[in-house]
């Protein structure tokens, strides 16, 4: 029983420890996108963006992180962030970043370059990406915590239902192992009772042969 305890147990830790990789086995590549409102250089950008959501090749295989940086304080500091996690200072806007690769500004040439970036990514599937770190840092350690409580949950129900049962179980084979041994004493008491009844009456015997031969012995000595 013990042994099946232990392996539903592990059974369910591995279950809820491949759930996020069976997740991540079709996730598709971030890129990040970091504009300014009124940039014609990033309105080059956003045009490349939506001509290869519609290419047959790449749609299903990427998604796009958009980051207004000009007028949204938060988004700007951000951006900040995010160059500062690659290695490098914020010098102005298109700001593009997938993976571990950087494009400031946008030309056409970093057009087929982004498009070479998400296919080495999407088929690597397991690629570093420091701005989600960025990002998501704070969040990723929080979900690390609650698989973690997940795992003990599961545990602790799975040990406590095993416990239970084997509990009930115990009382039946105690009765059973009573009952067992309740037939088995008349028996035995039986057998040590004819022993004890065999022994005695020898017993009795000799003290009655004893008496006689005492008595005889006296009534030769008062005949003399």
């Amino acid at each position: 029983m013990k042994k099946k305890t232990i392996g539903l147990m592990v059974v369910a830790i591995f279950a809820v420890l491949l759930m996020p990789v069976l997740a991540n086995a079709q996730e598709k590549v971030t890129i990040y996108f970091f504009r300014g409102d009124g940039c014609p250089h990033c309105a080059d950008a956003e045009e490349f963006f939506d001509q290869i959501k519609e290419d047959e090749e790449l749609k299903d295989k990427f998604e796009i992180k958009d980051y207004e940086v000009w007028y949204n304080k938060d988004n700007q500091k951000l951006a900040e962030k995010a160059a500062k996690a690659m290695g490098e200072t914020l010098g102005g806007v298109p700001y593009i970043v997938i993976g571990e690769k950087t494009w400031n500004g946008f030309t056409d040439a970093y057009g087929e370059e982004i498009k070479e970036q998400i296919l080495e990514l999407y088929d690597k599937q397991d690629y570093k990406d420091p701005v989600k770190e960025v990002i998501e840092g704070k969040k990723s350690d929080s979900s690390i915590t609650i698989v973690i409580i997940v795992l003990v949950i599961i545990a602790i129900g799975v040990g406590m239902h095993f416990a239970r049962r084997d509990v009930e179980e115990i009382p039946m084979e105690e009765e059973k192992i009573k009952e067992e041994s309740s037939d088995s004493i008349p028996e035995e008491k039986k057998e040590t009772d004819e022993k004890e009844t065999e022994t005695y009456k020898p017993t009795k015997v000799a003290k009655k042969t004893t008496s006689n031969n005492t008595k005889k012995k006296s009534n030769n000595k008062k005949r003399r």
